[in-house]
């Protein structure tokens, strides 16, 4: 379902943690993403978000879309923090799409939840 929205996406970034990066391999066999579009990067292992938020925050500006898998609670808090929609959790495999109108990374505050899907909505 989420091919269908046909992102372009700049690079992919996955904690380490096997149920992360498991579902980072799902997404990228399904997607054709590369090997060299991934990285595993061990400060996203973080429940709590801070981490997430300042590896945010210091990505590249050349980048413009970029994927993060991790864990909650920090990725649900990560949504409500800077989303303009509230959601009580983040599902294992739910996707969050945040848009922010800004030129840098750092300067990521509050932006825009474009896009929410969650697997109980794509049941068979």
């Amino acid at each position: 379902a989420f091919k269908e929205k046909e992102y372009t996406v700049n690079k992919i970034y996955s904690s380490p943690a096997n149920r992360a990066f498991s579902t980072c391999k799902i997404f990228k066999n399904n997607l054709n993403w590369t090997d060299d579009q991934i990285e595993i990067v061990n400060k996203l292992y973080d429940f709590e978000g801070e981490s997430v938020l300042n590896f945010i925050t210091t990505l590249d500006n050349t980048l413009e879309t970029v994927i993060i898998f991790g864990h909650n609670h920090a990725f649900t808090a990560i949504a409500n923090d800077f989303g303009d929609t509230y959601i009580d959790n983040l599902p294992t495999s739910g996707l969050v799409v945040l848009k922010f109108n800004v030129n840098s990374w750092e300067y990521v505050k509050y932006g825009e939840t474009e896009l929410l899907m969650f697997p109980r909505d794509y049941r068979l």
